[in-house]
């Protein structure tokens, strides 16, 4: 009798302590995005509550990025890069820009009453949260590529289970 190959069984992976922090840092960051998009909207400089989500996301996704293996690769990097640039010298035109030079969006006018750090900062960390949203988009889709169970199953129960928490939160402090 010849002896078969011993096969491997394929078992489903086991996440570590990075793994779920990006299931809670993605919506972090998209919260914090929205909430950049609100202050913009509103003409308000934010809570400390609201300013929290930000940091927070900042906070988790930068060490899921740093220690994730499923790296960017360095054209990626380059047209992210420009793209930022672009973007940034179009930001700064239209800001700078006269008020009587027409068609300037309320956004726009909104950003001309902010200080100039406030927006850059602003500008910078929507940017970021763009940035991570999508980088997150692609690290989970990789990670189902993966083996990894149930991912896209996790990603929205975390954002339905963390949006209801912000929620309610945001209904009583009000």
């Amino acid at each position: 009798m010849q002896k078969n190959k011993k096969q491997k069984i394929s078992l489903p992976k086991k996440e570590g302590v990075f793994g779920w922090m990006s299931y809670i840092g993605c919506p972090f960051t998209v919260f914090g995005l929205m909430v950049i998009l609100n202050i913009l909207k509103s003409h308000a400089h934010g809570s400390s509550g609201l300013e929290f989500l930000i940091l927070m996301g900042l906070a988790l996704t930068i060490p899921v990025m740093l220690k994730s293996k499923y790296h960017i690769s360095l054209s990626s990097k380059t047209i992210l890069s420009l793209l930022f640039i672009v973007a940034t010298i179009i930001f700064e035109l239209f800001i700078y820009a006269p008020e009587d030079s027409g068609g300037l969006s309320q956004g726009v006018h909104c950003l001309c009453e902010l200080s100039a750090t406030s927006k850059n900062r602003l500008w910078f960390i929507g940017w970021f949260c763009f940035f991570s949203f999508l980088w997150y988009l692609r690290y989970f889709y990789k990670k189902a590529k993966d083996g990894y169970r149930y991912v896209w199953l996790k990603v929205i129960l975390f954002f339905l289970v963390l949006s209801i928490l912000f929620l309610f939160i945001l209904i009583s402090t009000n």
